[in-house]
């Protein structure tokens, strides 16, 4: 075989043909450093790696000034991970023929596998410069900039790919996981559908279609797209989850516990469904398999440990025998654990300056259509703009108008959906804040990571959680001397107490009017709770079965979710009935859509139960504001005395009381005097409109007068300390 023969075989891909070729050529010509070349990338095609090196570095001795032997060398380099030599030998290339596009691409490429973005950036506009519409060029800077977190670029040099090739495969699907993470949904799922056209067999490409469905709350088109996951791989386990959160969702918990058991069959350890089975059984109040499923979700976490020990955490809240201590010792133990998982805290020197305004910065998942809205934009509406500056820090997965109303009361707005914690606390550190504050605690898609990272020289938490975060980088909670009375214990933070009450509640626009009172024309007494249902546990149900057994005729309507769930409703039917309460004594509801259908069930409950240890809020508010009082019992901790707060600042304090006997005492003393209900139910929502519950201006106030007071002080002590 001569060697154009040779070539030719080369060509076709039959390589054993070309190399067997090229090494009869060299062995009469061994300084050819052409077919020595040759021969390096045929080995290489072979996997002959080290070989493969050999023959090039020798072509190059020969002849050191061709571009391509340094390209292919570093494609050799490259395969056996020797990532410098390859980068070394792709510069080589690019200095011989600065025009070698290919090089720049890959060295790009490289930098950012090894997460050097700002390097990989700057070879990669090299590139662009020369070839503005080079495909791996510009794929390669999408790259480096998604995975840099500078999302914006990013999307444009993806969008600049798709412009010169609309049907390029990787581009697709990294552009549209860009826009599913930064809660662009519609976009995504554009995207993502023109990808399952091309690939109709690719069961990653329907996956993260379903997933765009399903937080666009599409949730049909969601379930076709997991189903032919699972018709494509049966083994797909992530669908089943996400098969299970739809359900779930819905509120047809024994549906989404199939799905999430029939997952574990797949992989008994895999922790993303441990954790929400764990989570599913928490919504069933079934406390004993929730701890069991979290905490065989923490023993098997990875990369995700400290995301499943949030929750863990949050699910310890309802637990009613749980030990104050013990929970106060996990948070503290997390809270180390992520202190030391970001080992590149920011250190501050909180400069004096000449600045008018004292820049606040709000961090949360839930601003949107959530309960933390009602609580936070009375503060938003009523800031001093003089005074303040307000930065919007947020992680909303699926944005809405009440997103649009948050982003309205900013001075600047930051979407952190999807950013890493580095880029994220990068992004505040460049914002210059006074005060960063969390409202999310260790809820559903909370940010503590950030907050780890002490990207503000003061930090606090408030509002969305009833206990310590757990952080020692957190320096201050509000609250107020009710809900955590002088001799509270148990927090890493330390507690500033405003005048009661801590919270400000803004009541909804769209609320339907109290309805006279439902015993007056039934002739019994209706009590109800429309708490989330992992608030009702054992404790809770006997003493309401108690409160039952004492007044005969009385009714009880439950409104949950979960009530959607016929399994559920049986259930909790059959604790009752047990315990000698008829089945026509209960009316157990599912959840309505829209506010305004939900308030409306109000005008069938007379007086509303709190439960505990963990109290309502929105739902005590809520109930409040349709007329109908809450009776609730103070407990010893913040999340059992919330209730307490909400009603003494109504002065209703004789709705407060000391233990489950008062309770039962009271509910009975109330049911007794329907005329005192009625007058009561009448002037409630006035009451409350006069209180300082509702008086967002007065508690703008009170918030203000803390932030000015943290940061003054701690300008003032690191002014001594230098």
């Amino acid at each position: 075989m001569d060697i154009k023969q040779a070539c030719n075989a080369h060509k076709k891909g039959q390589y054993e043909l070309a190399e067997a070729g090229y090494t009869a050529y060299l062995q009469k010509n061994s300084n050819h450093a052409d077919t020595l070349h040759l021969l390096g990338c045929v080995k290489k095609q072979q996997n002959k790696y080290v070989e493969a090196i050999q023959c090039i570095e020798k072509a190059i001795e020969i002849n050191p000034k061709v571009d391509q032997f340094y390209y292919n060398l570093g494609l050799a380099y490259y395969s056996i991970s020797k990532i410098e030599k390859a980068m070394d030998a792709w510069k080589q290339s690019i200095s011989l023929n600065p025009s070698c596009i290919d090089a720049y691409a890959n060295i790009g490429y490289a930098f950012t596998q090894q997460d050097r973005f700002q390097e990989a950036q700057d070879i990669l506009m090299q590139g662009y410069e020369i070839n503005p519409k080079h495909q791996s060029i510009l794929l390669n800077l999408a790259a480096a900039c998604h995975r840099a977190n500078d999302f914006q670029k990013a999307r444009h040099f993806y969008e600049e790919l798709l412009s010169v090739n609309p049907s390029h495969v990787q581009a697709l699907k990294s552009y549209g996981h860009l826009l599913y993470k930064t809660g662009n949904l519609i976009e995504a799922i554009n995207s993502l559908l023109y990808l399952t056209d091309i690939q109709p067999d690719c069961a990653d490409n329907w996956y993260l279609l379903g997933c765009a469905y399903q937080d666009n709350f599409q949730d049909e088109d969601a379930i076709k797209c997991f189903k032919q996951v699972l018709s494509l791989d049966s083994n797909a386990i992530k669908a089943c989850y996400n098969l299970g959160r739809i359900e779930e969702a819905k509120g047809h918990l024994t549906s989404a516990k199939k799905y999430y058991l029939d997952a574990l069959k797949k992989n008994p350890n895999f922790s993303e469904v441990l954790v929400v089975l764990g989570t599913c059984y928490l919504d069933m109040a079934d406390y004993d398999n929730a701890q069991f499923y979290i905490q065989k979700a923490l023993e098997n976490a990875k990369e995700q440990y400290l995301q499943i020990g949030s929750i863990h955490l949050y699910s310890l809240n309802f637990m009613p025998h749980m030990p104050e201590l013990e929970i106060y010792q996990n948070h503290l133990k997390w809270g180390n654990d992520m202190i030391a998982h970001c080992n590149n805290p920011f250190n501050h020197i909180h400069k004096k300056n000449r600045r008018k305004k004292i820049r606040i910065g709000y961090v949360s998942p839930d601003f949107r259509r959530h309960s933390v809205v009602y609580f936070i934009l009375p503060i938003l509406k009523y800031h001093d703009p003089n005074q303040f500056k307000i930065y919007i820090y947020s992680n909303v997965m699926r944005p809405d108008e009440i997103t649009d109303k948050i982003r309205k009361q900013a001075h600047e707005y930051r979407n952190i959906c999807g950013m890493n914690t580095n880029a994220a606390a990068k992004l505040i550190i460049e914002d210059q804040l006074d005060i960063l504050i969390d409202l999310a605690g260790h809820t559903l898609h909370n940010r503590l990571d950030i907050f780890a990272m002490k990207p503000a020289p003061i930090q606090i938490t408030y509002l969305g959680y009833p206990g310590t975060s757990g952080l020692t980088t957190i320096d201050y909670r509000i609250t107020d001397n009710i809900a955590d009375p002088v001799d509270t214990l148990h927090y890493t933070e330390k507690l500033i107490r405003i005048a009661p009450p801590f919270v400000c509640y803004q009541p909804p626009d769209n609320a339907p009017e109290p309805s006279d009172l439902p015993m007056n024309q039934n002739g019994y007494i209706t009590f109800g709770s429309f708490n989330y249902l992992g608030k009702i546990n054992d404790n809770v149900i006997q003493l309401w079965i108690e409160l039952l057994k004492q007044i005969p005729n009385a009714q009880l309507v439950l409104k949950s979710r979960p009530f959607h769930d016929s399994q559920m409703c049986k259930r909790f039917q059959e604790m009752f009935i047990s315990k000698g309460i008829s089945q026509k004594r209960l009316n157990f509801r599912g959840s309505t859509p829209g506010l305004y259908q939900h308030l409306s069930h109000y005008h069938d409950i007379d007086i509303a139960l709190d439960p505990f240890p963990y109290n309502g809020t929105t739902t005590t508010c809520e109930a409040l504001w349709m007329g109908v009082p809450v009776l609730t019992i103070a407990g010893n901790v913040h999340s059992e005395r919330v209730g307490t707060v909400l009603m003494k600042c109504l002065g209703l304090d004789d709705w407060v009381t000391i233990d489950e006997k008062q309770f039962i005492r009271q509910a009975c003393l109330f049911s007794e005097h329907p005329h005192l209900l009625s007058k009561l139910r009448r002037n409630l929502r006035h009451i409350m409109c006069a209180s300082d519950l509702c008086n967002g201006a007065l508690h703008a106030k009170k918030m203000e007068s803390v932030y000015k007071k943290v940061n003054f002080f701690v300008k003032d002590d690191m002014r001594q300390n230098r």
